[in-house]
C-alpha cells in the first residue's frame, strides 16, 4: 500500500509571514499546534509519498478540509485526483472556501513523490482536520487524518 511520510504545510507568499509548520513529523497522525494562514495567502500542503509498486500506479488521493472530528468520514470540501477520471482533479467546495486550488505528484524516482497541493483560501475557516486518502491501483489504501490543522482567518 502506499505509505505516507512527512508533511509540510508552507506559505508560498511572504516567507515572513512565518507560516511554515511540519506536519506529523513524528507521529504521521498529529501536528504540535494548529496553523493559522490568512484568505488570499497561497498555501503548499506536501506530503511524501511511497508506493511499493511504483508511483504511476498511484490511482486516487483525495485532501479534505473543513471538518471536525470526522476522521472517517469525507470532508465536504475537498481537491481529489482520479488518474482513470476525466478531468482528472476534481475540486469539491459548496461554501467557496478555495479562490483556487491545484493537485499535482512529483516524482522523486519510480516508488517516491510528493503529493503538493497549492490551495489559496477566499473564505475564512474555523480550525479544521486535515484527511489524506489515497490508493493504488490495487486499491491498497492509506489515510492519515491531521487533527487540528489548519485555521484560516481573514
Amino acid at each position: 500500500p502506499p505509505i505516507v511520510g512527512a508533511a509540510s504545510l508552507i506559505s508560498l507568499g511572504d516567507p515572513a509571514q512565518g507560516l511554515a509548520g511540519t506536519i506529523g513529523n513524528t507521529d504521521l497522525n498529529s501536528i504540535s499546534s494548529t496553523q493559522t494562514a490568512k484568505t488570499g495567502e497561497k498555501l503548499s500542503f506536501q506530503l511524501d509519498v511511497n508506493n511499493g509498486a511504483g508511483i504511476d500506479y498511484l490511482t486516487h488521493v483525495e485532501l479534505g478540509v473543513n471538518n471536525k472530528g470526522l476522521a472517517n468520514v469525507a470532508s465536504d470540501t475537498s481537491i481529489i485526483y482520479d488518474k482513470f477520471k476525466s478531468p482528472q482533479i476534481t475540486i469539491i467546495d459548496p461554501h467557496k472556501l478555495f479562490a483556487d486550488a491545484k493537485f499535482v505528484i512529483l516524482q522523486k524516482d519510480p516508488r517516491n513523490g510528493v503529493l503538493k497541493f497549492e490551495v489559496t483560501f477566499a473564505k475564512p475557516m474555523d480550525t479544521s482536520d486535515v484527511r489524506l486518502l489515497a490508493w493504488d491501483i490495487n486499491r491498497n489504501f492509506v489515510q492519515k487524518y491531521y487533527e487540528d490543522a489548519i485555521k484560516i482567518e481573514k
